[in-house]
């Protein structure tokens, strides 16, 4: 099971990654790799239902985690009644609208 993330650059400005969405991200290990890494403009998303025995792992509870690392800008949606992970949480259109908006948004700041 793996989890998916999307990064955004604004092309006029090269100075690197400007927004990102994290589908059903995991926090296991990661500021082990990354450990001087600074979280910010992060759109998380997981289901609610996406919780596993083997291996036992909870991504809404690892997103939560990710999302009160995270400096703002940030956004958390925990989509109610579905164990969909990674990309299939994009089947929805009302969450793609929302991806899109998010974007936009973060991208029209720069």
């Amino acid at each position: 099971m793996q989890s998916s993330s999307s990064c955004f650059w604004h092309p006029a400005n090269r100075e690197g990654v400007k927004t990102s969405v994290a589908l059903s991200p995991g926090s296991d290990g990661f500021f082990v790799i990354f450990p001087s890494m600074t979280l910010s403009s992060v759109y998380y998303l997981a289901g609610e239902l996406d919780i596993h025995d083997e291996p036992a792992v909870d991504f809404p509870a690892e997103t939560n985690i990710l999302y009160n690392l995270t400096e703002e800008p940030r956004k958390l949606d925990i989509i109610s009644g579905t164990s969909d992970h990674g990309t299939s949480l994009i089947s929805r259109d009302s969450l793609n609208a929302s991806i899109e908006n998010w974007i936009l948004e973060r991208l029209s700041l720069q």
